[in-house]
């Protein structure tokens, strides 16, 4: 796009893929982690063995954000455990709310509103998995985010999101978007979880890493 546009500097221009910040986001020892997630338990009142999935992001349109209600109302069905935590903000967080309070879920989700990026990368170490349901994306900051952190994703499968998740290793990827294939892939992670290891995440992250995507920068 932009060389089209600016065709007499284009040989001085460049471009990079989406890259993650790996001294912000990275994952937790296993003592650490069942330290923080205790800690939140309790300024959220949940169980500490709780089953928790990540959304972070806009609650737009575009993010599909009653796909994901819908997903989890099937979830939390048969892991009662089961609890939701939003990390972002839109103009439908009222109408996410109402539709909380009418199918009696809202014990099981909470809103953590728009939260810096050193306490999304301690959210997204303690949970379980990060969960994606947009109809469009192109390279999603937040999934390689939440792999850099050591935790599985599934997602919609939209835009590049197949180039970041190994699917099986680091994540799942759902290729019709409708909340019982959604759920069906939450279900299946939460009940594999040594399919799913941190260490494959993270190694799923590392060519997105700020030192790998920004090296040539440096180099020239």
């Amino acid at each position: 796009f932009y060389y089209n546009m600016y065709p007499r500097i284009r040989n001085r221009l460049d471009s990079f893929s989406t890259w993650v910040d790996d001294e912000v986001f990275f994952p937790y020892a296993p003592e650490v982690k069942d330290q923080k997630r205790m800690e939140l338990s309790k300024r959220l009142t949940f169980q500490p063995d709780s089953a928790l999935i990540l959304y972070a992001g806009r609650l737009e349109s575009p993010k599909n954000p009653f796909l994901l209600l819908e997903a989890f109302q099937l979830i939390v069905k048969k892991q009662k455990n089961a609890r939701l935590l939003i990390a972002g903000d839109g103009s439908l967080r009222g109408e996410m709310i109402a539709f909380l309070r009418y199918n009696d879920m809202s014990p099981s989700v909470h809103f953590l509103g728009s939260i810096p990026q050193e306490e999304l990368a301690e959210v997204m170490r303690i949970s379980d998995l990060s969960l994606l349901t947009s109809s469009f994306e192109g390279m999603p900051l937040v999934l390689l985010e939440s792999l850099r952190c050591g935790i599985p994703i599934v997602s919609t499968n939209t835009g590049e999101v197949s180039k970041i998740i190994s699917n099986g290793h680091s994540g799942l990827l759902v290729n019709e978007p409708n909340p019982r294939g959604i759920a069906d892939a939450v279900l299946q992670i939460l009940s594999e979880k040594d399919a799913f290891q941190p260490s494959h995440c993270t190694d799923a992250a590392k060519p997105f890493s700020a030192k790998v995507m920004l090296a040539p920068l440096y180099e020239s």
